[in-house]
């Protein structure tokens, strides 16, 4: 399963259509629901001529406030294949610091953890 961070919107994931030369899908997703979302405007392109086709992942990538992680669910049809089921994890990056103190670089995330020296 993909994991995305929240709020990207540049990440493509794959599925088998197992037939060339298809265009026009319709795209829904699930996200702490039990009901789907019908992506405003799906990108949904083929690799080549091989029956795989990229799913651009611009919507329905955005955590919920409070949450850590989510899962959500992408359903792809067509009418010349069966339904495509794609399932991501979204997380929520930690903010991280980065402090130079005496010529020596101090990285930590925000939580009650000591800095870690690199």
């Amino acid at each position: 399963m993909l994991r995305v961070e929240s709020g990207k919107l540049t990440l493509l994931d794959y599925f088998d259509a197992e037939v060339t030369g298809l265009t026009a899908f319709t795209v829904s997703f699930a996200k702490n629901t039990t009901s789907f979302t019908t992506m405003t405007t799906p990108t949904v392109t083929e690799v080549g001529t091989t029956g795989i086709y990229a799913l651009l992942l611009d919507e329905g990538t955005t955590i919920a406030a409070g949450n850590q992680t989510e899962s959500v669910l992408y359903l792809i049809q067509h009418v010349g294949m069966p339904p495509k089921i794609i399932k991501i994890e979204i997380y929520d990056a930690p903010d991280v610091n980065v402090k130079e103190v005496n010529d020596v670089v101090i990285i930590g995330d925000g939580s009650a953890t000591p800095f870690n020296v690199a």
